[in-house]
């Protein structure tokens, strides 16, 4: 739940990795590269927690990554995956190449479809009381009153609270960051335009008691 309250994650389950990016709700072609970006951070963090070593020469092993995006509407015309290369370099050699499995949200009831309508309900709250508590139960209540993820909530409700409080801390911050580099870029850009016009006026000066 980061980054427009979903998750990007990276796991393992038996010999394959899997890269799931967040829900997305509106469609990008970009998404594919995301997914790249995602895949070669993950597997960095596979070999350091395995500490393989890239430069050897031996043929190391690691899980085959699979990516995947969860799209939180249902399909119409879109794609079943994406590619990079018939999206970027259609008519094009390219020598790298990554498809993503698009998942999209159906009429079922599995974890997935649950899960994507939990984040469009956090998505609602957030709308309505911004990134508060308040915005978690409510996400909370009316999911568990409208049976999303209602067994899991209602087992591990301290948990979620605490981890998407963390998240919401996290974007608080992260925001902050933003703001204090778009300050320090501006204060920069200011005193540069000063020094401009005093040294402007300096040389205007200069030639006047010329002249003179």
């Amino acid at each position: 739940l980061s980054e427009g309250i979903y998750n990007d994650l990276g796991f393992q389950v038996k010999d394959k990795l899997l890269i799931l990016v967040e829900a997305q709700s509106t469609w990008s072609p970009s998404i594919v590269i995301r997914s790249m970006i995602y895949m070669m951070q993950t597997l960095q963090e596979y070999f350091n927690n395995h500490n393989i070593n890239l430069y050897k020469n031996n043929h190391i092993k690691f899980p085959k990554p699979e990516l995947y995006v969860i799209y939180n509407k249902k399909r119409t015309d879109q794609k079943e995956y994406i590619s990079f290369k018939e999206e970027y370099f259609k008519n094009e050699e390219c020598c790298i190449e990554a498809k993503v499995k698009m998942i999209y949200l159906d009429d079922s009831n599995s974890i997935i479809n649950q899960y994507i309508k939990f984040c469009l309900v956090l998505d609602d709250q957030i709308k309505l009381y911004g990134r508060d508590i308040k915005a978690i139960e409510e996400t909370i209540r009316i999911c568990k009153e409208s049976d999303i993820l209602a067994e899991y909530l209602k087992s591990r409700e301290v948990e979620v609270k605490d981890i998407m409080h963390t998240l919401f801390d996290q974007d608080r911050i992260n925001e902050l960051n933003r703001l204090e580099a778009v300050e320090k870029a501006a204060k920069k850009a200011a005193e540069k335009e000063a020094a401009n016009k005093k040294q402007k006026m300096m040389k205007n000066l200069k030639l006047s008691a010329e002249a003179a």
